[in-house]
């Protein structure tokens, strides 16, 4: 019977722990980019893409310190951004950025999700 009840007493305890892990936990903020042209664009040779947008941009992670964006393009889905992003800039045509709230791609700058063009 004891055991029993040391199995439940931890197992409330384990509960009771992820409930205010999660309750406490600080989600990472996305920013997103208004419409605005592309300029500075860099492919860089460790297969990432950076590049700035003119928009109006929400607030940054905390991670990125530079004003600027990244993606890879070793990829498909980051040629076909990369695709995207320089046919914006051929044409001048308007684009919006979404963030990813996290710099997984290169520590000073957020990582892109999704660029659409205008």
């Amino acid at each position: 019977m004891k055991l029993v009840q040391r199995a439940m007493v931890a197992r409330y305890r384990m509960i009771v722990a992820l409930a205010a892990v999660t309750a406490f936990a600080v989600p990472a903020m996305a920013s997103q980019a208004s419409m605005g042209t592309v300029y500075g664009v860099m492919a860089h040779d460790t297969g990432n893409a950076f590049f700035y947008q003119t928009g109006t941009r929400t607030t940054r992670p905390t991670c990125a310190t530079e004003d600027r964006w990244v993606f890879g393009i070793a990829t498909p889905t980051g040629q076909a951004m990369m695709a995207t992003l320089l046919t914006a800039y051929a044409t001048g045509r308007n684009v919006t950025i979404q963030g990813t709230g996290v710099c997984s791609v290169w520590p000073d700058t957020e990582t892109v999700q999704s660029i659409v063009a205008w």
